[in-house]
């Protein structure tokens, strides 16, 4: 069986490694040539079989696609972006689709490839005015969600024609698909007290549920695949009135109150939560350390 469910990818400091989740044993390993080491964004594909590296270099990007299994390098992609790449989505169906920053009045466009050939199937743009970028295929590669500043949130692609499907304004961020691909999770209310994550229908547009998030000390960076918790963790900051960083929380959806708190040690983040809801990630990295543990994790009863 292949997936999330029976592993995970890690990152090294010169390439990733395939672990099994049960015991975390290393089943795979892929190194990387000092000159793919310093990317700008990594991807995994759905299956954790590849993974796209974007990479610039003599000003122009290219994206690089390996094999973890084996170390090969299938396919290195040109492309004319000339400011960094900084997202990267695989979809289902054997597309990538990269967004590059926009900076010094150049970048923010959006290009998808075909992973067979490395063609170049659809590029538009500029759409975004700074470095915040972010695109999300749904998982039945029907849809592809983009940042997209000059719709004021987030635009919503068919991927059949590069159609606009629906456009979701008032600054929202894209933040994860419902597993069915029939609605969108993103923050929204930017700048606002009180921010909201909303579950939008696609291609419908209706607001199917709207959580305000009060905790203020807690990050949001996933949610279960039944749509009723969110994963959290406590940033930390340089203010001495910082909290330590050292909490993970389940939060619910239907009012943001903390259902499940783990204690753990500094500075923790949380990380995904595999799509059958049974277990989450998160990374621990302590500052007097200099180096960061990855875990996988039993998700709790909630």
């Amino acid at each position: 069986m292949h997936g999330w469910a029976n592993r995970h990818v890690v990152t090294t400091s010169t390439g990733f490694e395939l672990r099994g989740s049960t015991d975390g044993a290393v089943l795979s390993q892929l190194t990387l040539p000092a000159s793919s080491q310093a990317y700008d964004a990594r991807v995994f594909s759905p299956d954790k079989e590849l993974v796209a590296l974007s990479i610039f270099e003599s000003g122009r990007v290219r994206i690089e696609l390996w094999r973890i299994a084996d170390g090969a390098l299938l396919r290195t992609i040109p492309t004319d972006a000339n400011t960094r790449v900084r997202a990267l989505d695989f979809s289902t169906s054997g597309l990538l689709a990269t967004m590059q920053r926009f900076a010094y009045q150049q970048g923010g466009f959006l290009r998808v490839f075909r992973l067979s050939d490395g063609a170049l199937v659809h590029q538009e743009g500029p759409l975004v005015r700074n470095s915040s970028t972010r695109v999300k295929f749904s998982p039945d590669a029907q849809y592809l969600a983009i940042h997209d500043h000059n719709a004021g949130g987030v635009r919503v692609l068919a991927t059949a024609d590069w159609s606009i499907a629906l456009v979701i304004g008032e600054f929202a961020a894209i933040f994860d698909w419902y597993p069915d691909s029939s609605s969108l999770w993103v923050a929204s209310g930017a700048g606002t007290q009180i921010p909201a994550f909303d579950l939008v229908a696609v291609p419908g547009g209706n607001k199917l549920l709207s959580v305000p998030w009060e905790p203020a000390d807690l990050a949001a960076t996933a949610v279960t695949p039944d749509g009723r918790f969110f994963l959290a963790s406590q940033p930390v900051t340089t203010d001495p009135n910082s909290p330590p960083g050292d909490t993970l929380a389940f939060s619910s959806a239907a009012d943001s109150a903390t259902a499940v708190t783990f204690k753990s040690g500094p500075v923790v983040s949380a990380g995904t939560i595999n799509p059958n809801g049974t277990q989450f990630t998160y990374t621990i990295c302590p500052p007097e350390a200099g180096t960061c543990t990855f875990y996988v994790a039993q998700m709790p009863a909630l």
